[in-house]
C-alpha cells in the first residue's frame, strides 16, 4: 500500500548530471508541522556513491511520519537514520578531519619520521588553516627534519594567531633575532611582555632585541628584570654573561656563567655558554666536560661533544662517539655524514670514509648532507667530474639549498666553465642573500677573467656582509690592486692590518702593492712578517722569490723553495712555484722536469699544463706549446686556453688557423676579451670592418684598461675613417704608454688623416725614433717620407 505522507521523492535525471527537485515533501494529520522540507542541490559527481546513498536515504524518509502504533518501526528508522546521518557527517565534518590528520602526524613524530609527520600536519592546515595546534606541531616537525623555512613560517603564523600568548610571540621573537630581524623581533617581544609582565622570558627576549638594536642601556634594563622575576632560573643568568662578555667584560661574564651552570647542572644553554666562554679564553680542557652534558641531554645537541673532538683533532676520539649516535636511529643520518668526514680528515681512512658515505647514500639516495660531502671529497681528490655529479643531484634534491648551489659553481670553476660557475653563484645569493660566500667566488671568478671592476663590486658585496672576516676583506684588496686602484687598496690593507695584525695575508698583499711601487725594503719586511705569523704560507715565499729573483738573487730564491720542498716534496703549488723560479733564472731543463711530474702526477693541473705551453712558448718550441694548449682548451671550457692556440698559430704565420681558433673560443665564450682583441685585429686586416668592430668594442669592455684593446678599437675606427671617435682613444693610451712606437705611429696616422699634420709628423718621427721593433716601421718611414716631400705640408 502506498504510503503518501512520504510525499515526492527526488529524482536524479539519468541526462543530465545535475540534480533536480520535483517538489517538498509532505507530512498529513497533526504532525505536519514536525516535519521538515528535504532539499538536495548537490551534484551527484561531487560525491561518492556511499555518501549519495546516506544523504538521499536520510533527507527522503523523516521517521516522525511513520504511524503512531507502529513503535517498532518507528524506532528502527530513527536508529538508521541517524547513523547514515552521523556518518555522513562525520565523512564531511572538518573538525574531525582536522584531528585525524593531527592525530595521524603526531604518530609519524613518536616515531621519528618528521617529515611524514609534517605531511600530515600540512593536511590538517588545508582542512582548518586557523588551526593553532597544527601550526604548532608543523613547525617543531619540520625542526626535527631540518626543514627551517617551513618551521619558521609555521612559528610566524602561531603568532599571528595567538596574539595573546607569550610563548608564541616569544617564539616569533626568537626566530626574528636569529634572522638579525631585531625591529619585528623587539615588537613580538613587547607583546609577549604586554601580555604577561611577569614572564621572565619575554624580557630576555626584549632585552636581546634591544642589544640587536645597540640600546644596550634598556637591553641591560631588561635583562635584571628577567634575573628579579626568575632569580633561580639559569636562562637570565645566561643573557646576562653574554651580555658581558659582549661589552668585553670578561670576568662578570664568567661568574654570570657559572652561576646559571650552578643553578641548572643539566641546563643544556648554561653549560654551553660556559663551553664556549672556556674555549674562547684559551681553556678548552674545562669545556669538555660542559659539552659532555649538553651532548647527553635528551634536549641538548646530540654532535656537540663531536664537534668539540673534532675541533681538538682528536679525530679517534670523534669516531668512537659517533659510533654510538649511529647506532641510534634519531641520529644515524647525521653521525654518518659526520663519521665520513671525521675518517677522511685521518687522511689514512679514506676509503673508509667512501664506504661509510656510500652506505648513507644507499639508505638515503637523495641525503642532501651527504652528496655535498662527496662532492668535497671528490673536489678534494680532482675526481671533478664525479664531484660535479654529486653536487647537480643535491640541488636538485632541494633547489632551495643555497650550499647546493655554490658547491655546485665551485666544482664548475675548478673546472674553468665560468658561465655555470656564475650563474651557479648567482643562484645561492638568491637563495641565501645574507650569505657572502656567493660574492666571493664570483669575485673570483672575475678576477681570473680580467673583469677587476667586476671583481671588486663582488668583492665590496662580501665585505659588507662579512665584515668581521679578513678573508673578505683580503679578497677586496686583491680585487682593487688588479683594478690599478691602488690607493684605496693600500689604505684598506693599513686599515684591515691594524685590525687583524696575525693575518699573513694581508702582509703579504701590503708588501705586493709596495713592490708595485718600488719600494722593495719595505715590501720584504712585510713578508718577513707573514714568514714569521704562517711559516708555511706559499704565497709569502713566492712573492719573496720574486723580489730575489727581480733582485738577480735567483739562487737564493731556489735555496728558499727547496728548503720548503724537502719538508712537503710532493706539494703541487710548491712544485709548480719550482719550475717557475727554475724558469725565470734560466733553468730550463730542470723547470720542465717538474712541470711534466706535475702534469704526469695530475692530468686536470691545468696550471701545470699552461706553465708548460708558455715554457715551450718562451724557448721556441712552438709546436709542443701549442699541443700543451690544444690538450687544455679540449678539457677546459673556458676560452683561454683556446685564445693561447689562436696566438701560438699567429706567431707560427698560420693566420687561417689562429682565425678559427679565436672564433671558437669566442663561441665557447662571446665576452673573451683577449680572444676578441686577436680576431678584431685579424678582421681588419683582411678589410672586415663592421665584424672587427663588434669585436673590437667586446674587447675594450673586457680588458679595459688594457692598452692593447683601446689601440685595436682606435685603429679599427682610423681604417672606417671615424677618426672623432679615434683620436681621443689613441691619445689616451700614447700618454700611458709612451714608449710604444706602434701606438705612435696609430695616432700619427690619425692625425695625418685628419690634416692635423705637424702633429702627425711629431708622432712619426717619434716612432721611428724608437729602439723598438714594431710592425708597422715601414708604413710609418714612407709615411714620413711622403709628408715631407708634399710642399704643401712644409708650413702645415
Amino acid at each position: 500500500m502506498k504510503n503518501e505522507s512520504f510525499g515526492p521523492p527526488l529524482v536524479f535525471s539519468r541526462r543530465s548530471p545535475k540534480c533536480t527537485r520535483r517538489a517538498e515533501a509532505t507530512c498529513s494529520g497533526d504532525r505536519q508541522q514536525e516535519n521538515r522540507i528535504y532539499h538536495f542541490y548537490r551534484c551527484r559527481r561531487s560525491r561518492s556513491r556511499s555518501q549519495m546513498a546516506s544523504i538521499s536515504f536520510a533527507s527522503v524518509i523523516p521517521c516522525s511520519t511513520a504511524p503512531r502504533g507502529d513503535v517498532m518501526y518507528r524506532t528502527t528508522c530513527g536508529l538508521i537514520a541517524a547513523s547514515l546521518v552521523t556518518f555522513a557527517a562525520c565523512s564531511r565534518d572538518p573538525a574531525t578531519r582536522t584531528r585525524e590528520y593531527i592525530a595521524s602526524g603526531d604518530a609519524f613524530a613518536r616515531a621519528g619520521k618528521y617529515r611524514e609527520a609534517s605531511v600530515e600536519y600540512r593536511n590538517a592546515i588545508k582542512v582548518t588553516p586557523t588551526s593553532a595546534e597544527a601550526h604548532e606541531k608543523l613547525a617543531d616537525a619540520a625542526a626535527r627534519a631540518q626543514d627551517p623555512q617551513t618551521a619558521a613560517g609555521a612559528i610566524l603564523r602561531v603568532a599571528e594567531l595567538k596574539p595573546d600568548d607569550p610563548a608564541a610571540q616569544i617564539r616569533a621573537a626568537s626566530l626574528y633575532l636569529l634572522a638579525g630581524r631585531y625591529e619585528d623581533a623587539r615588537d613580538r617581544a613587547v607583546a609577549a611582555v604586554e601580555s604577561d609582565r611577569a614572564d621572565a622570558n619575554a624580557h630576555l627576549v626584549l632585552a636581546q632585541a634591544l642589544a640587536g638594536l645597540h640600546d644596550a642601556a634598556r637591553s641591560e634594563k631588561e635583562l635584571r628584570e628577567a634575573v628579579r622575576l626568575a632569580p633561580e632560573a639559569p636562562e637570565p643568568l645566561v643573557a646576562v654573561g653574554s651580555f658581558h662578555w659582549a661589552a668585553g667584560r670578561t670576568a662578570d661574564a664568567e661568574t654570570a656563567f657559572r652561576k646559571a651552570v650552578a643553578l641548572g647542572p643539566q641546563h643544556v644553554a648554561a653549560n654551553q655558554a660556559l663551553a664556549l666562554f672556556f674555549m674562547a679564553t684559551g681553556r678548552p680542557a674545562d669545556a669538555e666536560p660542559l659539552w659532555r652534558v649538553v651532548a647527553a641531554s635528551p634536549q641538548g645537541l646530540p654532535f656537540a661533544l663531536v664537534d668539540y673532538l673534532v675541533a681538538m683533532n682528536r679525530l679517534a676520539d670523534a669516531e668512537q662517539a659517533l659510533g654510538d649516535l649511529i647506532a641510534r636511529e634519531p641520529t644515524r643520518d647525521g653521525a654518518s655524514v659526520r663519521l665520513a668526514a671525521v675518517q677522511y680528515a685521518r687522511g689514512d681512512r679514506r676509503d673508509a670514509a667512501h664506504a661509510t658515505l656510500r652506505a648513507m647514500l644507499e639508505r638515503n639516495p637523495l641525503s642532501v648532507p651527504a652528496l655535498l660531502l662527496q662532492a668535497r671529497f671528490f673536489q678534494a681528490e680532482q675526481r671533478l667530474d664525479a664531484a660535479l655529479r654529486a653536487a647537480q643531484a643535491a640541488a636538485a634534491a632541494d633547489p632551495k639549498r643555497a650550499e647546493a648551489a655554490l658547491v655546485e659553481g665551485e666544482i664548475h670553476a675548478a673546472l674553468r666553465d665560468d658561465v655555470r660557475a656564475l650563474r651557479a653563484f648567482e643562484t645561492a645569493s638568491r637563495l641565501n642573500p645574507k650569505d657572502a660566500s656567493p660574492h666571493l667566488a664570483i669575485a673570483r671568478v672575475r678576477m681570473r677573467q680580467g673583469q677587476a671592476v667586476e671583481a671588486v663590486m663582488a668583492a665590496d658585496r662580501a665585505a659588507a656582509l662579512r665584515p668581521d672576516d679578513p678573508a673578505a676583506r683580503l679578497l677586496l684588496i686583491e680585487a682593487l690592486a688588479n683594478s690599478n686602484q691602488r690607493a684605496r687598496a693600500i689604505e684598506e690593507t693599513q686599515s684591515a692590518i691594524a685590525r687583524w695584525p696575525k693575518a699573513a695575508g694581508l702582509h703579504v698583499q701590503l708588501a705586493g702593492l709596495q713592490a708595485t711601487e718600488g719600494r722593495t725594503e719595505q715590501a720584504r719586511r712585510e713578508l718577513s712578517a707573514a714568514l714569521e705569523i704562517d711559516p708555511t704560507s706559499i704565497a709569502a715565499l713566492a712573492a719573496v722569490a720574486e723580489l730575489d729573483v727581480r733582485a738577480g738573487r735567483g739562487q737564493a730564491a731556489l735555496a728558499a723553495i727547496d728548503n720548503r720542498l724537502r719538508r712537503q716534496p710532493d706539494d703541487p703549488a710548491l712544485l709548480l712555484l719550482a719550475a717557475r723560479t727554475h724558469a725565470a733564472v734560466g733553468q730550463y731543463d730542470k723547470a720542465e722536469t717538474t712541470l711534466r711530474r706535475l702534469v704526469h702526477d695530475n692530468s686536470s693541473n691545468l696550471d701545470a699544463f699552461s706553465a708548460l705551453g708558455r715554457l715551450y712558448l718562451a724557448t721556441g718550441r712552438l709546436d709542443e706549446a701549442r699541443e700543451q694548449f690544444e690538450r687544455i682548451a679540449r678539457d677546459d671550457k673556458k676560452a683561454g686556453a683556446g685564445t693561447m692556440v689562436g696566438m701560438i698559430l699567429e706567431a707560427q704565420h698560420r693566420r687561417d688557423e689562429a682565425q678559427r681558433a679565436f672564433e671558437h673560443a669566442l663561441e665557447t665564450n662571446p665576452r673573451a676579451g683577449v680572444a676578441a682583441n686577436n680576431l678584431a685585429w685579424l678582421y681588419q686586416e683582411q678589410g672586415r670592418l663592421d665584424d672587427a668592430l663588434r669585436w673590437a668594442l667586446v674587447a675594450k669592455d673586457e680588458l679595459h684598461n688594457v692598452p692593447e684593446a683601446k689601440d685595436t678599437l682606435g685603429w679599427t675606427h682610423v681604417r672606417r675613417e671615424e677618426y672623432g671617435e679615434a683620436l681621443p682613444l689613441l691619445a689616451a693610451i700614447v700618454e700611458a704608454r709612451p714608449d710604444n712606437p706602434l701606438y705612435r705611429y696609430h695616432l700619427g696616422y690619425a692625425y695625418w688623416k685628419t690634416g692635423a699634420v705637424s702633429r702627425a709628423r711629431e708622432e712619426l718621427r717619434r716612432a721611428l725614433g724608437s729602439k723598438d721593433s714594431f710592425s708597422a716601421r715601414k708604413e710609418a718611414e714612407q709615411l714620413l717620407s711622403e709628408m715631407d716631400a708634399d710642399p704643401r705640408n712644409a708650413s702645415r
